[in-house]
């Protein structure tokens, strides 16, 4: 069984595989955990990024700052 490293999985969460290669990719995932695992962890590291930069304009508003601009996440 051909696993998904971390950049292969990039690229499936944000779109950008190709239409054959994410069919493959969504199917593996329906029965490999460890993979599964992986892309679970991929996106809770884009949940943690978008809180800290929410945090972070936050911080930069209330000091009367507002140049912090959202950065797109990698693949995006």
């Amino acid at each position: 069984m051909k696993h998904y490293n971390r950049e292969e999985l990039d690229l499936y969460r944000n779109g950008d595989m190709n239409l054959f290669s994410r069919i493959m990719c969504s199917e593996h995932l329906k029965i490999c955990a460890s993979c599964h695992k992986l892309l679970d962890s991929l996106k809770e590291d884009d949940a943690l990024l978008e809180e800290l930069r929410g945090k972070l304009n936050r911080l930069k508003h209330a000091a009367g700052d507002d140049t912090v601009k959202k950065k797109p996440l990698s693949g995006e």
